[in-house]
């Protein structure tokens, strides 16, 4: 899944949400949000990401997912993005509205937990 087949585009870092462009399946990285999208868009990418789910082979599944890094979003020139917390957010808290917005997290568990609303 890619972040850039669904609308990118922000204001600030709240119109944003992390999710991930790895795999679905639990040996392909699945579950640690690494790009963002524009929350409007945050329903259909979890639709597909559900849909997509759903055909994960129990071998496919079989790989203990790791610790994931935490990230934030973030709307850098218009585009959602993520930084990572544990590294430190500075180049993009120095040139973009980086508020830190629990409902993007929230929203983020959500998807990666496959909940859709």
């Amino acid at each position: 899944m890619r972040a850039a087949d669904y609308d990118t585009s922000c204001t600030t870092a709240a119109d944003c949400a992390p999710v991930s462009e790895d795999g679905v399946c639990a040996c392909q990285g699945a579950g640690c949000s690494n790009a963002a999208v524009n929350k409007k868009d945050l329903a259909k990418y979890a639709a597909d990401y559900a849909a997509r789910r759903k055909l994960c082979t129990a071998e496919q599944d079989s790989c203990a997912l790791g610790a994931c890094d935490t990230v934030r979003a973030t709307c850098i020139a218009g585009r959602c993005g993520v930084c990572s917390t544990s590294s430190g957010c500075a180049a993009a808290d120095a040139g973009a509205d980086a508020s830190n917005d629990a409902a993007a997290s929230d929203a983020a568990s959500d998807v990666r937990d496959g909940a859709t609303d």
